[in-house]
């Protein structure tokens, strides 16, 4: 099923410990990035930067940095960007 609007679920489980997954739709096919950003704004690493095909999908976040190291505890954003839009979700990373 192709969803109508750009969606970004909530995280589950959030809180976390130390791994999340995160879902969204895309209604058409489009340059899109998801990116994780910390409360400073600063992005922690960027988990899809491509063309993605109309559809559903889900993945994993272990909090791992772009350099493969754990972050640390705290508030975390989830940021998807498509053509279509952008959408951002809160999530909390305990330890």
């Amino acid at each position: 099923i192709i969803p109508g609007v750009l969606t970004l679920s909530q995280n589950f489980p959030n809180p976390f410990n130390p791994t999340t997954s995160i879902e969204f739709g895309i209604p058409e096919a489009s340059q899109t990035s998801l990116s994780i950003f910390d409360v400073r704004g600063h992005e922690v690493t960027r988990l899809i930067d491509g063309n993605l095909a109309p559809g559903n999908y889900s993945l994993l976040w272990s909090s791992l940095d772009q350099g493969g190291n754990s972050v640390a505890a705290g508030i975390y954003f989830a940021r998807i960007q498509t053509a279509t839009g952008e959408q951002v979700i809160k999530m909390t990373l305990l330890k």
